[in-house]
């Protein structure tokens, strides 16, 4: 068993975009299944079946989900095809770096590099 310290940061809080900040905080890491059943944190049969039953149910939702949007004729835009993502995948790397604060200014930059 061994404690980290993680990094993470954050840009939003209850569905509202905050002033990004980033933080650190520890945590257990378990090398094998015996410091796990030491520690007490070792699952119940409950509990596995919960786990598994859930990520069934997950990935047959998923499954399901993308089988209709196929079906639809609904696909994921893509930086290639989508204007809109391109101009948001660029504001937020212009964001990012510092070197535009506003993001009017961004996207309008953004707008600007592909010649829109």
């Amino acid at each position: 068993m061994e404690t980290k310290v993680a990094t993470a940061s954050a840009e939003n809080a209850y569905g509202n975009a905050i002033t990004p900040f980033e933080y650190t905080f520890e945590h257990t890491v378990y090398a094998n299944l015996d410091e796990v059943r030491a520690k007490g944190e070792y699952p119940s049969d409950k509990e596995v079946l919960g786990f598994v039953n859930a990520r069934e149910k997950a990935n047959k939702r998923a499954g399901a989900f993308q089988k209709e949007l196929d079906a639809r004729g609904i696909k994921k835009p893509t930086l290639e095809d989508n204007v809109d993502l391109q101009i948001s995948t660029i504001v937020k790397v212009l964001m990012a770096s510092g070197k535009v604060t506003d993001e009017a200014a961004a996207t309008q930059q953004a707008r600007a590099m592909l010649g829109l």
